[in-house]
């Protein structure tokens, strides 16, 4: 089965150039229209799954990012972590400047691929790191990121400045607590733009150390 109709027409969307970054570089107010249209073509719909040697089969509800409960997993899943022992944690903000990007799509493969860069660089040298990240949208539609970083010690401004180079950078150090319930707030807060922009760049609502989250058992992401 292909794309929904509406899903492509916003992945498409983003991916178009302007000289302007404002609202988006252009593509927000469509990609609000295709977002709701996409909700209305999938309302009623269902997933069978089909067992044909016990001729049962199983109908499911279509659950996406959209559906009522989604950040009520999501923060229950990502709430996990407090059970972990980190002793101490950093909390870090990237920015780009919009003026380096032709299209949402292009800033948003330009901010993730220089953030794991930077991360890389960060665990080579303070391996026992583990991260969460999850980016906003400013009012213009310019994403930037915010990091949790646990088991971080005291990491200079200075030497993640040199690494970054695509715009801001602050960090900060917090406790555990405090650092979860700040990142977990960006990532489950209920924001329409959010929401539908991450939905047509097809990216997750966020990203974490391979292991971070290995004991929580569930059935959805």
């Amino acid at each position: 089965m292909g794309l929904n109709f509406w899903f492509k027409k916003a992945i498409d969307r983003v991916k178009e150039e302007s000289f302007n970054y404002e609202n988006a570089w252009g593509s927000l107010d469509d990609v609000n229209l295709f977002a709701s249209l996409y909700q209305e073509s999938i309302e009623d719909k269902k997933i069978v799954l089909v067992d044909r040697e016990q001729e049962k089969a199983l109908v499911l509800d279509y659950f996406t990012r959209f559906s009522e409960n989604y950040l009520k997993r999501v923060r229950r899943k990502l709430w996990s972590i407090s059970k972990k022992k980190f002793r101490y944690a950093s909390h870090l903000t990237l920015t780009i400047d919009p003026k380096f990007f032709s299209s949402l799509k292009q800033a948003w493969r330009g901010i993730q691929q220089r953030s794991n860069i930077l991360l890389t660089r960060i665990r080579k040298k303070y391996p026992r790191i583990k991260f969460l990240k999850t980016a906003e949208f400013q009012k213009n539609g310019a994403p930037h990121l915010h990091v949790l970083l646990l088991n971080a010690p005291y990491i200079p401004h200075e030497e993640l400045e040199a690494m970054w180079k695509l715009g801001f950078i602050s960090i900060r150090q917090v406790s555990v607590k405090k650092g979860l319930n700040y990142i977990i707030k960006y990532i489950t807060k209920a924001d329409e733009q959010n929401t539908n922009l991450l939905w047509a760049l097809r990216a997750r609502c966020y990203s974490c150390s391979r292991g971070l989250l290995d004991n929580y058992k569930t059935n959805s992401n």
